[in-house]
This record gives C-alpha cells, sequence and structure tokens, in this order.
C-alpha cells in the first residue's frame, strides 16, 4: 500500500474529477489529499494549501519576469508556490498525482513519481480573452513543454485535447473522462409539459445566454429549468433577466454534486449550447454530458465533436448543425414524446458503458505505472465508441 499525495488548487469537496481519483485510489493506498478545502472522503491527512496573495512587491516582480518571459523564475518567485512546496516537502508521497499545470512543479521537485491529470488544455483556458492570451498563455505553454514531458503516466479528459498535447509537447495522454458513477435509475415517462433542464455554473461565455434564449423561443409543450451554481459574479441574476418572466423558464436552487443525478431523473432532455471560442471548449466532454445520460435524460446539444460523438454514438438525442438557439429550440420544437422516450432508453442502455466505474481502472493503473517505473503513455483502455475525430 503506498503513500499517494493528490495535488489541486480547488475545494476537493466540490471538484467531481479530484472526488473521483481519491475514491479510486482510496482500496488500494494511503491517501494524503492537499487542495484548498478537504474532500467528501475521509483521508489518512488533509494539507490546506490555500495561501494569501503576494506583496504588491512580488506582484510587480512577477510582471517584470512575465514581460521578459521568465517562465520558471516567474513561477518559483511566487511566495505562494514556495509556501506549497515548503508544506508538501514534509509528506514523503510514494507517488504524486497532480491536479491541472499550476501544480506540476510542485510536484516534480517531491522527489515521487508524477501522475498528471491535465483535465483540459491548459494554454486555451481563457484564450477567448486577450489580455489573457498576451501574458498568460505564452507562460503556461512553456510550462507544459517544459514539465509535461518529465512525467511518466499523463491523463486528459477527451481524445481530442489529448491530441492536442501530443501535438504540443510529444507526450500521448491516457483518457479519463468526466463520468459520474453509475446511477441505478429508469427513465421516467415523459412529462406534459416536457421538462427540459440545464444544470452547471453561472459563468460568462459559456453560451448561456444563447441556452435562455433557445428557451424562450420552445413552444408551450416545454418547460425549462436553469439549475445554475454561482460562477461569474452577478451573472445568474443577468440570466434571470433575460428569461424576463417567462413563467415557462425557471431558475431553482442547486442541489449537492452527488444528489444531482438523481435530483434531474425527473426531467426529460438535457440541454447545452457551448460555442468553439477555444480548444477546451471545442473540445469540451463535460460533466454535465455524462450526468445527463445517467440521469436517463433525452439530450440536446451543439456540434461539438467530443459531445456530437458520444450522442450520436448512443443514438440517445439530437446534435444541431450550429450552435444558434433558433436551430436548437427547433430540434426540440420537432421532437414528441415518443422520440423523447426513445431518446431516454438509449441513454438507459449507454449509462452503463459511460460510468465512473469504466475510469476507475485506468487510474489505479496510472498510479501503479508511476510506482513501478512503467509507465508507457500507450492507449491500452477502454475507449468511448466511435471516431474521436468526428465532425472535427
Amino acid at each position: 500500500m503506498a503513500r499517494v499525495l493528490v495535488i489541486s488548487f480547488s475545494d476537493l469537496a466540490r471538484d467531481p474529477r479530484v472526488d473521483r481519483q481519491i475514491e479510486f485510489l482510496q482500496p488500494q493506498h494511503r491517501i494524503v489529499a492537499a487542495g484548498l478545502a478537504p474532500p467528501r472522503h475521509p483521508v489518512d491527512e488533509f494539507i490546506d494549501i490555500s495561501t494569501s496573495l503576494n506583496s504588491l512587491t512580488g506582484r510587480a516582480l512577477g510582471l517584470a519576469l512575465l514581460l521578459a518571459r521568465r517562465y520558471d523564475a516567474h513561477f518559483w518567485t511566487r511566495a505562494s508556490n514556495l509556501a506549497v512546496l515548503d508544506r508538501l516537502s514534509q509528506v514523503r508521497p510514494d507517488v504524486v498525482v497532480a491536479n491541472d499545470i499550476p501544480t506540476l512543479p510542485i510536484a516534480l521537485r517531491l522527489g515521487a513519481p508524477v501522475v498528471f491529470d491535465a483535465h483540459e488544455h491548459a494554454p486555451s483556458e481563457l484564450a477567448h480573452l486577450w489580455r489573457w492570451r498576451t501574458l498568460q498563455a505564452p507562460r503556461i505553454r512553456w510550462l507544459c513543454r517544459q514539465y509535461i514531458p518529465q512525467v511518466p503516466v499523463m491523463l486528459t479528459l477527451g481524445e481530442g485535447i489529448a491530441s492536442v498535447y501530443e501535438r504540443e509537447t510529444g507526450v500521448r495522454a491516457r483518457v479519463v473522462t468526466n463520468a459520474p458513477y453509475y446511477a441505478n435509475l429508469v427513465p421516467s415517462a415523459v412529462h406534459e409539459p416536457v421538462k427540459v433542464v440545464h444544470h452547471g455554473a453561472a459563468q460568462r461565455d459559456r453560451g448561456l445566454e444563447e441556452l435562455v434564449h433557445a428557451a424562450s423561443l420552445l413552444d408551450e409543450r416545454f418547460t425549462t429549468d436553469f439549475i445554475l451554481v454561482e460562477g461569474s459574479p452577478g451573472f445568474r441574476e443577468k440570466l434571470i433577466s433575460l428569461a424576463d418572466g417567462n413563467p415557462r423558464i425557471r431558475f431553482p436552487k442547486p442541489h449537492p454534486m452527488h444528489m444531482l443525478v438523481q435530483a434531474i431523473n425527473d426531467y426529460d432532455v438535457g440541454i447545452y449550447l457551448l460555442p468553439p471560442v477555444n480548444i477546451n471548449q471545442r473540445y469540451a466532454l463535460p460533466n454535465k454530458l455524462f450526468e445527463f445520460i445517467q440521469a436517463r435524460l433525452a439530450i440536446a446539444i451543439g456540434p461539438s465533436p467530443e459531445m456530437a460523438r458520444v450522442v450520436r454514438s448512443y443514438g440517445c438525442g439530437v446534435v444541431t448543425e450550429d450552435f444558434e438557439p433558433e436551430t436548437l429550440a427547433a430540434a426540440l420544437n420537432g421532437l414528441d414524446s415518443d422520440a423523447i422516450a426513445a431518446f431516454k432508453g438509449a441513454s438507459h442502455v449507454a449509462a452503463r458503458e459511460l460510468c465512473a466505474e469504466k475510469n476507475e481502472p485506468i487510474v489505479v493503473r496510472a498510479v501503479e505505472d508511476a510506482l513501478t517505473g512503467s509507465g508507457s503513455l500507450d492507449s491500452a483502455q477502454p475507449a468511448l465508441r466511435g471516431n474521436p475525430h468526428a465532425g472535427a
């Protein structure tokens, strides 16, 4: 039984991907979790790595180093990074699971083999913002090229992003999707009116205004609920105002992460439009898609290639030709109750395959390979059905 350090700059109880990592590894290993808040699961030790803001002097030096493109010096002159390294140096792990690129340089200094879970494509995180593209993207791209080739095993959430990382760093990642655990549910009968749902964070630049507009264009056979946790300040309130008092559009209170799938089982259709403003949004394969499937919903999405591949392969919904709200509304208005029931039934079949249980052996194997030094970044793993680049 190895001592495994899991690091993430997130609230571990509210980070579904890291939450599942810890749960996957607990039966075989002793877990030390490091994050901004404790995990849901009991672990051997939790280390709080939340740190105070750097001083103005520190931030000024950091900006100078950033402008000079001295990216490694920029990382290691940040007081917060040095403080986290100091705290984690006492752990002495056998292996480290590092989540997202900001944790990777720290993880590699701890003297243990590292499994790096990139989650999404780090250089594209906010690439739709010019200031971020100018200052931050080159730094993060350098960190990826510098540090990713040093890890024995890398993970990411989908084949599209894995291919991008391979082109940029020469490292092939293993795919661990964002699927939740299998839910022992059955499809609910199609409601009258048909109940449509979208859930997630109220974040700007995620196409939520378009979704609200699409909901306003649905005919009276439909109601739509937006179950949103706080994201961008004031944005949920803006979306409520966009609905303009439409009684068929509602904004109910969010559910705890671990209760979400059961809560939305009483809906009929899950919807999502995600305009491809950067690489991450182009190749998105988000939690909510798999949660819709586990909830046994029909699905209506835009033509995002990774999501479209899943929906088309399992026949569990409709994929629109573009990201326009009018197109999504027309697709939904064209569905009758029998078609929706058939899609819900297809999600019921897909739920057995698209669940966290299929990812567990990949994560466990990744840690074992890092421990034994046999981390050949192979692709011998269960794959989602269909061509990973279909529709790209």
